[in-house]
This record gives C-alpha cells, sequence and structure tokens, in this order.
C-alpha cells in the first residue's frame, strides 16, 4: 500500500477492507456521493455488488454494514495515475491490474519520461518579463 497513503483517509479505508482495485472502483464509479448507506449484510441487487462482486461487498459490509459513508471525488484520474506509476511490467499486464488501456499505461508512462506539461519544472527558473 505504498500509493495509497497519499489518498483521501476514506478512499484508504476501502482500500484496507475491499482491496485499492475495488476502492478505486467505487471511487470512479460513485465519487461524490456522501452520505451512502452500506447495509449490514450483501445483497446481490446492491450497485456496490455490482462492480466489485460479491465477496468483497460481503467484507464491506462486515467492516462498515449499518454506516453511512462520504465516498471521495475529483481524485480519481490522479488515483489511477499514481498507481500506474507505482506498477512495474509491461504496459499490458498493468493495464490488466490497473484496469485501463494499454494506451492509457504508455501515455503515462511517457508524461513521465518527456515531463508532465501540467507541472512545472522544479530546476527551471520561470522566464523573467520585461516591464513595460
Amino acid at each position: 500500500m505504498t500509493e495509497e497513503k497519499s489518498w483521501p483517509i476514506g478512499l484508504q479505508r476501502l482500500a484496507v477492507i475491499i482491496g485499492p482495485k475495488a476502492a478505486l472502483q467505487l471511487a470512479e464509479h460513485f465519487g461524490g456521493v456522501q452520505d451512502q448507506y452500506i447495509p449490514r449484510r450483501a445483497r446481490l441487487d446492491h450497485p456496490f455488488t455490482a462492480l466489485i462482486g460479491l465477496d468483497r461487498m460481503e467484507h464491506l459490509c462486515e467492516a462498515l454494514g449499518g454506516e453511512r459513508i462520504d465516498i471521495p471525488k475529483g481524485t480519481y484520474a490522479k488515483l489511477k495515475k499514481a498507481e500506474i506509476i507505482g506498477q512495474r511490467g509491461s504496459a499490458r499486464s498493468i493495464a490488466l491490474r490497473v484496469g485501463c488501456s494499454m494506451r492509457y499505461v504508455k501515455k503515462i508512462r511517457s508524461d513521465l519520461v518527456d515531463g508532465d506539461a501540467d507541472e512545472p519544472d522544479l530546476f527551471t527558473a520561470p522566464e523573467k518579463k520585461p516591464h513595460d
């Protein structure tokens, strides 16, 4: 659980209970849902069950059944990217483990090599603009 340490605490808690991949799946599909009720017993007709499977839903209900939880929103893309960066192996094996396309894995890896255009270079001073 290395990259998960940077995740929101609620997502970290879910990752411990149902695993990081299932936690990311819930964040992707239900992120931003506040006050989500977790039933005391796993049901096949619950929307979480269709997504993470009955076995993981049983673990979730065992740990949090009867409680209401908030599922974090807005961090899924960053979490997925962090998960890919932390993986070793071929683009194919990572895509299968993480649950994304090989193309996305290759893009993330390429951004690491080329430098991400969205992030400033920490070692280059910003250009000074002449005063008017």
